[in-house]
């Protein structure tokens, strides 16, 4: 046990660059010699053996997406929550898995977008990095040849345990069904590529052989499984490191004379994306271990679980799109008001502004409304807007069907949307039952007042003026009891209330 305990504390003091393997899809440098000693001892602790229980582990993420100076990229908000939703997807099976604790940070700065290079993370991270989470970074590494890389425990930048490395990926490998993502991941979890040692010189002494028996007779060699390569036994030896399809026909042979026949299907290979499907039991093991404490071993990672995570409720069902209404006209582009429903389990929305197929705003909003005051929307056109409920733990993107508007240019101020307010009472009652609207003192003019359920349909529309005393009453026409939402617009400004009608 002194041993596991001398080999954590070389983990957690071993800090600078690591060397680049070569710069072929993955950029993550060689373990450490603590690194490969820790997963050593866990063998030695009987941890390998450790099988997945019911328990689930939740590590906590925080992304990081780097754009131009002025604001622009190639990534969105909802291409992280969707890499995050895949990721879980593939660790499932494990008793791993990722939620994402605060939100997305933006780094707007042209020279880490457009001209990443080695070395740059190490003035990235001590400015950015958040301590007890995973750090992870989007920018364009394709200036050095690079889909992504990730910081062995105890390596990486800024030289501090709660905040030190980071995974980085390049948008370009990190779209739907790409592995990059889980590979590098595994990674940032103490796990070596399998062909570790061995691709550079396959038949050497020192490589990881073909035979798991570990009592050949002379002039054979025995396994080395347990002390070489990636140091996981049930990983076949492998000695390819570079990208490669398969099916392969093999014709490599080790130091005894043994045919290598890489394992495809795991995903820490170099295998491609159609052929990788999973972790072994042993890399699992090790991965868990890395998080937590087995049989009395702490594990090199294990504060990113402190704090834990909060409880979040499943979401089964998604919002309804308020406000504007499909095909709304008259919606001021400096100041475009949008309401949907709320929807149980969520913690959140993403908000979603395009222009035909061309994403111009993704914002995170923790209400169900939100009122955009940007510069990405101009006046007199046509564009789509969806919204989609997630929360930290779920972040599969369901985005609702969308709904168009147009813009008029430069609509009226925020003083003349205060004034609208108005407010709605009683908030239950009876079908056919009055609802009386009290507006604010000096509110004048025509008004368009509408009647939706939960679903957007259409109810009740009213059009009128407002009385010399700001109060409207008229009878609600719903018959159904459930939610309901009155809006009033004046001159393209709308404001909410939610009313439940009774039986």
């Amino acid at each position: 046990m002194k041993k596991i305990y001398a080999l954590l504390a070389g983990l957690l003091l071993t800090a600078g660059a690591q060397a680049q393997q070569s710069k072929n899809w993955c950029g993550t440098g060689e373990p450490t010699p603590a690194n490969l000693e820790f997963l050593e001892s866990l063998r030695d602790n009987g941890i390998m053996e450790a099988k997945v229980v019911n328990d689930i582990i939740y590590i906590p993420m925080k992304f990081h997406i780097i754009r131009n100076s002025q604001g622009v990229g190639n990534y969105t908000i909802s291409d992280a929550l969707r890499n995050m939703c895949e990721l879980n997807d593939w660790y499932a099976g494990f008793g791993i898995q990722f939620f994402m604790r605060g939100d997305v940070n933006f780094i707007n700065n042209t020279a880490w977008y457009s001209n990443f290079a080695e070395g740059d993370d190490a003035t990235i991270n001590p400015i950015h990095n958040v301590a007890n989470v995973i750090n992870v970074y989007y920018t364009n590494m394709t200036a050095i040849g690079l889909c992504g890389f990730g910081n062995f425990p105890g390596t990486g930048h800024p030289a501090s345990t709660t905040r030190q490395g980071a995974v980085y990926l390049s948008p370009g490998c990190s779209g739907a069904g790409n592995t990059t993502f889980a590979h590098e991941l595994g990674h940032h979890l103490n796990l070596p590529h399998p062909f570790q040692g061995t691709s550079g010189a396959p038949a050497g002494i020192s490589a990881e052989r073909v035979t798991r028996n570990t009592n050949e007779i002379s002039p054979r060699l025995s396994s080395n499984c347990a002390t070489a390569g990636d140091r996981f036994c049930d990983t076949p030896s492998d000695y390819i490191g570079e990208r490669w399809n398969c099916p392969r026909t093999h014709t490599q042979v080790d130091i005894n004379g043994d045919l290598f026949d890489p394992d495809e299907t795991l995903i820490m290979s170099y295998a491609n994306d159609n052929c990788v499907t999973r972790f072994s039991d042993e890399q699992v093991a090790a991965m868990r271990a890395t998080v937590t404490i087995v049989n009395g071993v702490s594990g090199p990672r294990r504060y990113w679980l402190v704090p834990p995570m909060d409880p979040y409720d499943t979401i089964a069902s998604m919002p309804a799109p308020l406000e504007p209404a499909n095909n709304a006209t008259g919606v001021p582009n400096n100041w475009a008001y949008f309401k949907w429903s709320k929807v149980p389990g969520a913690t959140m929305y993403l908000l979603r502004l395009r222009f035909n197929f061309t994403t111009l705003e993704e914002i995170i909003v923790s209400d169900t409304s939100y009122l955009y005051t940007g510069t990405k929307l101009n006046g007199n056109v046509n564009y789509r807007w969806s919204v989609a409920a997630i929360n930290h733990k779920l972040t599969c993107v369901n985005w609702t069907t969308e709904r168009f508007f147009t813009t008029v240019s430069n609509g009226v101020g925020l003083e003349a949307l205060e004034a609208l307010k108005f407010q709605a009472y009683p908030t239950q009652l009876s079908p056919g039952e009055q609802l009386h609207l009290q507006f604010q003192d000096g509110l004048q003019g025509d008004l368009a007042i509408t009647l939706r359920d939960m679903s957007g349909r259409l109810v009740q529309n009213i059009q009128t003026t407002v009385p010399e005393n700001g109060l409207y009453e008229f009878p609600v026409a719903a018959q159904s009891p459930g939610v309901y939402f009155v809006q009033v617009n004046q001159h393209g400004m709308s404001q909410f209330e939610k009313i439940v009608i009774t039986r």
